[in-house]
This record gives C-alpha cells, sequence and structure tokens, in this order.
C-alpha cells in the first residue's frame, strides 16, 4: 500500500487533467505519466487482499474483490460512451471520469473508465486501511 497510495493519488489527479490536455505535447505528457502511475495500481491490486487475512481465506477474498471490481468495469465503459455520443466529445466524458463512481477497490472497485474524486476516496479509505493494521500511518504493510 506504500506504493499504491501515492501512485493511485496521481492517477486520480490526472483525470481531472486530461480534459485540461489541449496540445499533442500535454496530453502525451499526461498520457505518460498517467500510465505510469495507474500501471503500478493495476500490477498491485491484489496484493493488499492477499495481506488482509489468513492464506487459507486468499481464493475467496481474490474472488469476491474481482467479482465487485468487473461491475465497474462493465458499467463504466458503456456510460463513458453515452456520454461521450450525447455531448459529442470526450471533454465531458473526462469531468464524468472525475466527478461519478470511480469503481473503489475493496474500498470497492478501481481502475478502468471512471476515477477522479473516487480514486481519491479510494486513495484515503487505502490510508485508513494501512492505518487500522499497522496502528501508525507510515510503516510496512
Amino acid at each position: 500500500m506504500n506504493i499504491m497510495i501515492p501512485f493511485t493519488a496521481t492517477a486520480g489527479v490526472l483525470t481531472y487533467a486530461w480534459p485540461f490536455a489541449r496540445t499533442q505535447g500535454s496530453l502525451i505528457a499526461v498520457i505518460v505519466i498517467y500510465g505510469f502511475s495507474s500501471g503500478a495500481y493495476v500490477s498491485l491490486i491484489s496484493n493488499p487482499m492477499m495481506e488482509l487475512g489468513a492464506t487459507d481465506d486468499l481464493g475467496r477474498r481474490l474472488g469476491m474483490f474481482m467479482s465487485i471490481f468487473a461491475l465497474g468495469a462493465l458499467a463504466g465503459p458503456p456510460i463513458s460512451g453515452a456520454i461521450n455520443t450525447a455531448t459529442g466529445g470526450f471533454k465531458v466524458v473526462g469531468y464524468y471520469a472525475g466527478t461519478i463512481p470511480f469503481h473503489g477497490e475493496y474500498y470497492i472497485m478501481i481502475y478502468l473508465s471512471c476515477s477522479g474524486s473516487m480514486v481519491l476516496v479510494a486513495v484515503v479509505l487505502m490510508s485508513i486501511t494501512r492505518h487500522l493494521v499497522l496502528r501508525k500511518f507510515v510503516g510496512k504493510f
């Protein structure tokens, strides 16, 4: 979680930034940084679930987590597509991604289609979870 929290926060902030990227250079910069930060999150998504319980219960925890995660991944792109069709552009889709549901995590669903403020809420929830497990805000999870 020590790596996930800052990278997920960066991805959430950049979700708000991409509608404002007007030039090709600024869009490339946002895309590269977003890809780097979200890639760190995606590659580590199951690690906190592994640390929160015994290994004999790991399959059930991961299965439940990924099932909830899949609901957001299934619903987000059609919603974004409908907004794009209705408004005629991706700018409003970016605002939707920045303000409406993100998926959440065991904090209930995170990453693919929606993000922004709910990603930042998920970062706060990750920090709270880390504090509850470690009994301090800094340390190895």
